[in-house]
């Protein structure tokens, strides 16, 4: 007997998980559909296939859906930033996955960055979690690139990669929020695009 309840706070568990992965799959496929607006706590039931009660009991409001998306994102991010071994290789090979890790991380989640420019009046602190997440990226750049940067003259490689993050995400960023430029993300010649710039900026301290 005791065994069978020692179960059923793990089964409740993983149920409750379940449902939490249903929610959230549900939302960032209605936010895909037609933005934040679109995504209504009725339709996210709806979708889900989860109860109201259930719902409200995992997450309470739709932001907070929104909050674990993101949180969710950084999370993978970090698992692909924590993957990438850049050290090793020729540098224009590390900085074309260094870059291209940015812009996959732009194309898989376009959505998720629309509903935060478009929440961002509304909740100003929506942005922290990628600004922290840009800050772990630049500190493993400046680890495993930073050397390269020195043995090519470059004088403060951090200042380097800080600029470089801060132009191709901007890039990107802009892209995604108001579709415009000649650079589109999508592009088959959209990663060259960037390399090159990622490169030219990098190289700005050393003319100076």
């Amino acid at each position: 007997m005791a065994e069978i309840s020692s179960r059923e706070p793990r089964r409740r568990q993983k149920r409750g998980l379940k449902a939490e992965q249903k929610i959230l799959e549900a939302a960032e496929a209605l936010l895909c559909e037609g933005g934040f607006d679109a995504a209504q706590i009725s339709r996210i039931v709806e979708v889900s296939g989860v109860s109201n009660g259930s719902f409200y009991h995992h997450f309470g409001s739709k932001e907070a859906v929104v909050r674990r998306m993101i949180a969710r994102y950084c999370d993978k991010a970090k698992s692909m930033f924590s993957g990438l071994e850049l050290a090793g290789l020729a540098y224009d090979e590390a900085i074309f996955r260094a870059v291209c890790t940015m812009i996959c991380l732009f194309e898989e989640n376009p959505e998720l960055y629309r509903t935060m420019g478009a929440r961002v009046k509304a909740e100003p602190d929506i942005w922290e979690p990628l600004r922290g997440l840009r800050g772990e990226f630049e500190l493993k750049l400046l680890t495993e690139i930073g050397p390269m940067l020195s043995d090519r003259g470059i004088p403060d490689p951090e200042l380097a990669i800080s600029t470089m993050m801060q132009s191709v995400l901007a890039i990107g960023t802009h892209n995604i929020l108001f579709s415009s430029g000649p650079i589109r993300l999508y592009d088959s010649h959209s990663r060259d695009q960037l390399v090159r710039i990622a490169k030219a900026v990098l190289e700005l301290e050393k003319r100076s």
